[in-house]
């Protein structure tokens, strides 16, 4: 399966074309850049043919190339569409052919177009999308980028920063500005260059260093990077560099811009987390072509052609007829929970196929990560920041850029502190607690019940950001509303208050709905369970009723016995 390297020839994949579904593949066969990624979308989007006709689905694949800029990525787009009746476009590879196609061809012809590697933000909310939904994209978007740039760049200490950017990135440019002059540092020096590439930057350098920064933020082409660059070591104006990558390989980074990347420089880069739909892709991609994927955007057209074509599946297993529109009605449903999990394999295709006919949800985990797309059509993925360090990439960080969003206002501080938490009530307790009844209430849930082993820090005054909270609680537990009865409510509050005081274990209760009364460190006398410290319980001010069934909300720790809540999960069975 070899691309085929012509502007706008047309190549159908080796593919069993039976006609059912036909997508359109723009590629940067050729144009700025293409040297480095000219065939690694193309063969993960041919990849993904070969393994959904091997799993049973009709479905082909004409490829074209966008030459990487507008005018030609709109014409082979235009043709795709109009003389070949594609009904996905799945591209383009550059920002500006992603948007020219979207706003003259896509969404005028009303066709679902997915971009498996434009990142501008502008794609977010493109007005010519506005009320369509017909633009979508498995890629990143820069804003993400950009925030989680300028917090890895504060955090390693730089207050004063130059930028280099091109047109095309200008509003990945303007949020890695806004995000670390946020969080207090500041941008001396921004500097558009033309998208035609110069033979020196010396003038742009000596502006730049001239104002203090202390490194160079480069959000550029490969080819205007690797003449500014050199530069910027021979004169000594910069040393350190930060920037926004495709890969995290340091052999093709130092190839794109023709130089060694210098000690502490780093980026952020699509994240490098281990998964095993990550693991089966990267197996079939050494399988067929002799190489592991290269991370060029290889798995992400992967996965635009595949929940395309699952989504078209749905349609028609939902009695629909195939079109543009049908298959972008189902695009969220079949790559996001609920649902049983697919991967990328022809097994698991095979396995999705039949639970797509027997009408039963999938959620299909993609060779890129999660292919959740929210109502713009963007995904959110983490993201890794990595460093030169002598010689080699390090992953200094993964990040999810949704963490610095903030997210409330705090009016105290909610103590964190083991010695505080652990023996006795406290503000963040009661605090996680009220939040869990309030989430569950819509699924009946009168009162709530969590344990202080599930809070790890302190939440400060003023404003929250997701990040916080996540510290805050860290371990991923699962909101769950169980059916008990009194009897088992006041087992599970006599276990948790024998710890009140005592040997700190995590078991002391955080409640909401609730109202306790308790003896400390011993048996009550008039205790409603033998042996027990709970001397009333009451739930909407009414006392509890030892064999009526209660819906209490908890978490899954607790639901399945952890920090001895047995009486819990035999609740569960």
């Amino acid at each position: 399966m070899t691309p085929n390297t012509e502007p706008l020839q047309f190549v159908l994949t080796d593919a069993v074309l039976l006609g059912s579904l036909k997508i359109g593949g723009l590629f940067p066969l050729s144009g700025i850049g293409s040297e480095f990624f000219r065939e690694k979308p193309h063969n993960g989007a041919l990849l993904a043919i070969k393994h959904l006709t091997e799993a049973g689905f009709e479905v082909e694949m004409l490829s074209a190339d966008s030459g990487t800029n507008p005018t030609d990525g709109v014409a082979a787009a235009r043709q795709l569409v109009e003389e070949n009746n594609v009904q996905v476009l799945v591209g383009g590879f550059s920002n500006d052919v992603t948007t020219a196609v979207a706003e003259q061809v896509a969404i005028p012809k009303q066709v679902l177009q997915i971009s498996y590697a434009s990142s501008a933000s502008v794609i977010t909310e493109l007005p010519a999308d506005s009320a369509q939904d017909l633009l979508f994209r498995t890629s990143v978007s820069e804003t993400d980028y950009g925030i989680v740039l300028a917090k890895a760049a504060y955090d390693q200490g730089y207050r004063k920063l130059a930028i280099f950017y091109v047109d095309e990135n200008q509003g990945l440019s303007d949020v890695f500005q806004e995000n670390f002059e946020n969080w207090g540092g500041k941008i001396v020096s921004s500097i558009q260059l033309s998208v035609d590439v110069a033979s020196s930057y010396q003038n742009e350098l000596k502006q730049a260093a001239q104002e203090g920064a202390e490194a160079l933020v480069t959000l550029s082409t490969p080819e205007h990077t690797s003449v500014y660059m050199k530069e910027a070591l021979v004169g000594g104006f910069f040393h350190k560099f930060l920037a926004v990558v495709a890969t995290q390989s340091k052999t093709l980074l130092e190839q794109m811009v023709g130089v060694a990347i210098p000690n502490g420089s780093c980026a952020a880069a699509p994240s490098f987390v281990e998964t095993a739909s990550r693991d089966k892709f990267n197996a079939s991609y050494q399988a067929e072509y002799g190489e592991s994927s290269p991370q060029l955007a290889s798995e992400n057209a992967y996965d635009a052609v595949i929940v395309a074509t699952l989504a078209a599946w749905a349609a028609q297993a939902n009695g629909e007829v195939i079109t543009p529109v049908s298959i972008r009605n189902h695009l969220r449903e079949v790559a996001g929970p609920p649902g049983e999990q697919i991967e990328p394999s022809i097994d698991d295709l095979k396995r999705a196929r039949e639970l797509l006919q027997a009408g039963k949800p999938i959620n299909y985990t993609g060779a890129s990560g999660e292919v959740n797309f929210d109502d713009n059509g963007d995904v959110l993925a983490p993201l890794d920041i990595v460093c030169s360090q002598d010689g080699i990439t390090v992953t200094q960080a993964t990040l999810m850029p949704n963490n610095f969003e903030v997210v409330g206002v705090a009016g105290m501080f909610f103590h964190g502190m083991e010695e505080i938490i652990h023996y006795q009530e406290s503000a963040l307790g009661n605090l996680v607690a009220d939040v869990m009844l309030e989430a569950a209430k819509s699924e009946g849930a009168v009162a709530a019940l969590t344990n202080t082993g599930i809070l790890r820090t302190s939440i400060g005054e003023g404003e929250v950001t997701l990040a916080e909270l996540l510290m805050t609680l860290p371990l991923g537990n699962t909101l769950v509303v169980l059916e008990v009865t009194g009897r088992e409510l006041v087992a599970a509050l006599d276990h948790g208050l024998t710890h009140a005081g005592g040997e700190a274990t995590g078991a002391f209760p955080n409640i909401a709905g609730m109202q306790v009364n308790y003896c400390d460190h011993q048996a009550c006398s008039d205790a409603l369970l033998e042996g027990g410290l709970v001397s009333s319980l009451s739930i909407e001010g009414t006392a509890v009723e030892m064999d009526k069934i209660y819906q209490i909300a908890t978490h899954d720790f607790l639901a399945n016995g952890g920090d001895g809540f047995t009486m819990l999960e035999e609740a569960c069975q």
